[in-house]
């Protein structure tokens, strides 16, 4: 079986620094447990003409193209699709242009089915993440006036924008793969007709690998808040993150917030993280954090073991890889009660709070950290539920089941 996926990651030079990539993950699983699927790869990249990359497990076609499904991309996509010769196509998110490409008109025979990664209609109904009129006036900084395209407005209009496009795709669709149903409920309400298929999320391999938290780590000593919320935009909670952890550091001077992701500097720095800093100067916190930059899979797998919590409190969620990771790993869990959040786990594996309530995501980090047994608790179970939902052989069957489907 030959299956076609359309994607935004090159898979042959391995951008796997952000988490949330799940697509390589699947790609080793179905390689590993499915060596006679064939997978290709149809993604874009910085070419002057189309590139067929091929090793011994991957062949990947690279693509120039930019944000527009243009009749030359399409006439070159059809040369590739024609080449190629797939059973199944598989298109990866609504966020780029991959789904607007007319399936049903050029290849009517080839099933294809739209995975959905994000709702961009949530992500621009969320995107303030809470933030006061007054606080969006304070993240207007140098870089927002020499650039207004940068400024939370701006970036806020793109995503309504790009509303309709996504509309169109999940229109444009017979076939739909959801991770949660809270992304299936939402893809109801643009598509009634669609057949859906749930799909299970593969972690990378470094995840699989690593060895599992323990109370050990920092519990009660010097105590390390973990958190991959993006400092760039509020849509991911980075400012309840800060105001929660203003709160903590009452109760644990000596306590540490460490942060995955790019640290923005001078003048690249946006409105909005120069808001944070300077909160966090004012609350006397700024030397406690600590950015870790850009961190591959087998960085991030050592935060959640040696974390003493991790924290994810974002605004809105389709489905938290970043979640499901800490989870697995065992790192006592903080989250947000949004988007297909909760569905992760119960309250017994994971403690919620309601998006944007800081005190009471203060709180909960607070009582993990103060009770040992029950961070043991939290961590026990949120194995056990993150054992059973990553199973490699079940996600990879799972997959091959939808494939199956879409050929019968």
């Amino acid at each position: 079986m030959k299956i076609l996926w359309m994607s935004s990651v090159q898979l042959s030079e391995h951008k796997t620094l952000i988490s949330g990539t799940w697509i390589p993950g699947l790609f080793s699983l179905l390689k590993r447990y499915y060596p006679q699927l064939e997978i290709i790869n149809l993604t874009k990249g910085n070419a002057s003409k189309s590139t067929k990359i091929k090793n011994r497990d991957l062949v990947e076609w690279i693509i120039p193209a930019n944000t527009k499904m243009t009749a030359t991309v399409i006439n070159e996509i059809s040369r590739i699709i024609t080449e190629e010769k797939p059973d199944v196509i598989q298109v990866w998110g609504t966020e780029d242009i991959w789904g607007t490409f007319p399936f049903m008109q050029k290849f009517p025979e080839i099933p294809a089915i739209l995975e959905i990664q994000g709702i961009l209609a949530s992500v621009s109904e969320e995107f303030y993440g809470g933030l006061t009129p007054m606080e969006l006036l304070k993240c207007w900084n140098i870089k927002e006036f020499l650039k207004p395209s940068s400024s939370l407005p701006a970036i806020r209009r793109l995503y309504s924008r790009n509303v309709a496009r996504e509309r169109f795709i999940l229109r444009n669709f017979n076939n739909i793969g959801v991770q949660s149903t809270w992304s299936a409920d939402v893809v109801r309400t643009f598509n009634q007709a669609a057949r859906l298929y749930k799909s299970g999320i593969a972690l990378r391999p470094a995840f699989y690998e690593s060895g599992k938290w323990s109370s050990a780590n920092n519990i009660s000593g010097h105590p390390r808040i973990f958190s991959t919320a993006l400092i760039g935009q509020p849509l991911k909670g980075a400012y309840t993150l800060f105001k929660a952890f203003a709160i903590v550091k009452q109760r644990f001077p000596d306590a540490k917030l460490v942060l995955a992701g790019v640290k923005e500097e001078g003048i690249r720095k946006s409105g909005f993280c120069r808001m944070l800093t300077r909160f966090a100067k004012k609350n006397k916190f700024f030397d406690s954090i600590h950015h870790l930059g850009a961190s591959n899979a087998e960085q991030l797998a050592e935060q959640y073991r040696t974390a003493s919590v991790f924290v994810n409190p974002s605004n809105w969620e389709s489905y938290s890889v970043v979640t499901a990771e800490a989870m697995y790993i065992g790192c006592p869990t903080v989250a947000s009660y949004s988007g297909a959040m909760p569905e992760l786990g119960p309250d017994s594996s994971v403690m919620y709070f309601p998006k944007g309530d800081f005190r009471i995501c203060a709180s909960h980090i607070i009582r993990i950290l103060e009770d040992r047994n029950l961070a043991n608790d939290l961590s026990h179970k949120s194995i056990l539920i993150g054992e059973e939902r990553q199973d490699r052989a079940k996600i990879a069957e799972k997959q091959m089941e939808t494939y199956l489907k879409l050929l019968n």
